[in-house]
């Protein structure tokens, strides 16, 4: 996100902000990304919060004085299991771009065994049901459900490494198998996010049972921390 989209973006959440608390009316924003949040995080605005529609939603829209955002859960199915072929995340995304639909529209895609997901819009889920009919190669049936009780087919692996403390560079060298400079690298190339929050420093702690994203190498979350008699930390993280 350069400079002028971030000003933009800073412009729209305060004005979201304004009109909902001047018309006493909740508001909502279109999906942000990790870029997205950190700016809505340094605007401290009151009576605001992010929501992705389920637990552990990397993609979130802005949610003014409400709590229920207009999303929707769509299933994406082979219309023949027998003849279809594996869906990636990438492939389901490809799909509903060639749609012309705008990312901002779309939240997590969720890649099951059998099927996938997509979190959206409610504006644009009745679209995206009638007109999503192939995803790669593999003719796809779309269906909207209730994503109430939702969770991930996958379960999370879980991940133990040892380290000298929980500075984000150390903890994300270890989960990772990278140097610590290649993690401070990382870091400064404004990669790495906690709860939505951009990471600006290398010394910063992890936090236990908070996600964290690290662009292009996946997300994690610290779990257990334990010291050894050797006064290391024995850190388990699900992946």
């Amino acid at each position: 996100m350069d400079e002028k989209e971030a000003a933009l973006l800073k412009k729209r959440l305060c004005e979201l902000d304004n009109r909902s608390r001047q018309g006493g009316f909740a508001l909502y924003s279109d999906f942000l990304d990790l870029y997205g949040q950190d700016i809505f995080w340094s605007l401290k605005l009151r009576d605001a919060h992010l929501l992705g529609g389920y637990d552990g939603a990397e993609r979130k829209v802005a949610c003014f004085c409400g709590d229920s955002p207009p999303l929707c859960f769509v299933k994406i199915a082979p219309k023949n299991k027998k003849f279809a072929a594996a869906m990636s995340h990438r492939d389901i995304l490809g799909s509903l771009m060639g749609l012309g639909l705008r990312r901002e529209t779309l939240g997590d895609i969720i890649v099951g065994s059998e099927s996938g997901t997509v979190v959206c819009l409610k504006k644009v889920a009745d679209f995206i049901v009638e007109n999503l009919t192939s995803v790669g190669r593999t003719s796809v049936v779309c269906s909207l459900f209730d994503g109430g009780d939702f969770t991930s087919e996958k379960e999370p692996e879980q991940k133990t490494v040892f380290t000298s403390s929980l500075r984000a560079d150390a903890v994300i060298a270890a989960l990772y198998k990278l140097s610590r400079s290649e993690a401070a690298g990382l870091i400064a190339a404004q990669k790495v996010f906690v709860s939505g929050r951009m990471v600006t420093s290398h010394s910063k702690e992890i936090p236990i049972n908070e996600p964290i994203s690290v662009r292009g190498f996946g997300r994690f979350k610290l779990v257990d921390v334990q010291k050894t008699k050797k006064d290391r930390l024995r850190c388990t993280a699900e992946m």
